[in-house]
């Protein structure tokens, strides 16, 4: 089995171009009135990691409209949580204990226990949702953080600019993602995420390597391999969303003005990626160098 944690980084941080070792890669999207920079982010960061270029860094200030995947006010607990605890979790008549063998829910119930989270939490989480927290702490583990996430971040800067904060999905939306996937698709999701979980930390920090150099070559070959035992998840969380946000973009670029774009990296390469369905669309996208 591939491992899954290392398909969440990918989510989170590939990124498809030449080589370049001057930071993260970016694009444009530009017509006679309208500028989209696309940048490929990283939601959860290494506290010493030095990612910010002086040259994305002046795009993103000459923006009047800055794209996240959620907008910032989407991502507070007071949203998250309801909707997390409607969709997340069985009700009292099931339990995750029937879809997993006893080694498996025993493993995870002593990882996710070690993080602080109770059993007795653990034995009402959907699939989908004991995957995503199985994943959080294998981030943890190794040192990362969303507190310091390159989206963190550049909602600090845009808000002391007074730029616009805007999101491509809404939180119900993007939760549904996970919470849709058939049931069979979910428990192999979180079995191949037990599994791997020790095998982890070295390709973590091994994608991060890659990602803030531009290494695209080692990125789209380990996005590759960790797709191989997925696809209908990789159908759902990528692709799906992709197209989606193509939609989105078309309408942007009909508005006069520069938009920043900054979402999970993951969703930039390969042929359903974003940069390929925007020249697919009939757009120049271009990289920056």
């Amino acid at each position: 089995m591939k491992n899954i944690i290392k398909y969440l980084i990918v989510l989170l941080f590939i990124v498809s171009a030449p080589l370049h070792a001057d930071g993260p890669a970016r694009w444009a999207v530009k017509d006679s009135d309208t500028t989209l920079h696309i940048y490929g982010t990283i939601h959860i960061l290494k506290p010493e990691l030095q990612w910010q270029t002086p040259g994305m860094l002046s795009d993103f200030d000459k923006a009047s409209h800055i794209i996240f995947e959620l907008a910032p006010n989407q991502l507070t607990a007071q949203v998250m949580q309801p909707i997390l605890f409607s969709k997340g979790r069985f009700g009292p008549d099931d339990s995750l204990a029937n879809y997993l063998d006893a080694e498996t829910y025993a493993t995870l119930t002593q990882k996710l226990s070690s993080a602080g989270v109770p059993p007795e939490s653990v034995a009402q989480m959907k699939p989908w949702f004991a995957g995503i927290m199985l994943a959080q702490v294998a981030y943890a583990q190794q040192g990362f953080t969303g507190d310091i996430g390159v989206e963190k971040i550049l909602t600090k800067r845009a808000t002391y600019n007074e730029q616009q904060l805007e999101g491509l999905e809404s939180a119900a939306q993007q939760i549904d993602y996970f919470a849709s996937m058939p049931m069979d698709q979910q428990v192999s999701f979180l079995k191949i995420s037990v599994e791997d979980f020790d095998k982890s930390g070295e390709q973590i920090n091994d994608m991060l390597g890659a990602w803030i150099i531009g290494d695209i070559g080692k990125l789209a070959s380990l996005m590759n391999e960790s797709m191989q035992d997925l696809p209908e998840v990789y159908d759902q969380l990528i692709t799906q969303r992709n197209i989606n946000w193509i939609k989105q973009i078309k309408v942007m670029m009909q508005s006069p003005g520069i938009f920043f774009m900054a979402v999970g990296a993951g969703h930039l390469p390969g042929d359903d990626g974003v940069i390929n369905l925007l020249k697919q669309a009939g757009y120049e996208v271009y990289r920056i160098e």
